[in-house]
């Protein structure tokens, strides 16, 4: 009965390990995220608008008439036909009046113009890193009871230098559970 109590409590300790560990590796796990990039456009547009001014200065000149102003002089004193009188034709142009109009234009011209940002948000990788490991002893596997073959742990990880990554593992098998392993682990990640 003593022997039984004892197992019953070594698989009890080695349950509440698991547990803890597993704990553990779950909250962890946001550690463990792979690297995410974001990419944001930001898209600013700006609008210019330009107004020029111009004076239109329309002359119109009057039409030119042209008229003829025909006259009958009396004959001179000594002339050769004293009773024909002398007949003068005179063509003289006539402008109209000059007109002259002011006038002002106003011309808008729209620039649009659109800057294009585009920034970029890297979540980095985490530097530490934990798990939970699950195995079975291959040596202590029996048909009869399998589940004595089964060893449960834990690892925690930290990247040291680049992709390269320094750890610790524990191992709890269920069948010994006062007997646990312990060990390194070096990881690189692409």
């Amino acid at each position: 009965m003593g022997r039984l109590l004892e197992s019953a409590r070594a698989h009890g300790r080695c349950a509440l390990v698991v547990v803890a560990v597993g704990a553990l590796a779950f909250v962890g796990g946001r550690w463990t995220a792979p690297v995410r990039v974001e990419e944001r456009v930001i898209v600013d547009v700006q609008e210019r608008i330009e107004y020029q001014d111009r004076e239109v200065v329309k002359r119109v000149e009057g039409p030119v008439r042209i008229r003829t102003v025909t006259r009958e002089l009396p004959a001179p004193p000594g002339s050769p036909c004293p009773d024909r009188p002398l007949v003068e034709t005179v063509r003289e142009e006539v402008r109209e009046p000059v007109t002259v109009e002011r006038k002002v234009e106003s011309e808008a011209k729209a620039q649009v113009e659109a800057v294009r940002t585009v920034e970029r948000i890297v979540t980095v990788r985490p530097d530490w890193r934990a798990g939970v490991l699950v195995g079975a002893d291959l040596g202590a596997l029996s048909l009869a009871q399998p589940i004595q073959a089964l060893a449960a742990g834990a690892h925690v990880e930290r990247r040291v230098l680049g992709p390269l990554s320094l750890g610790v593992f524990a191992l709890v098998p269920v069948a010994r559970p006062l007997a646990p392993a312990v060990g390194l682990s070096l990881s690189w990640e692409r």
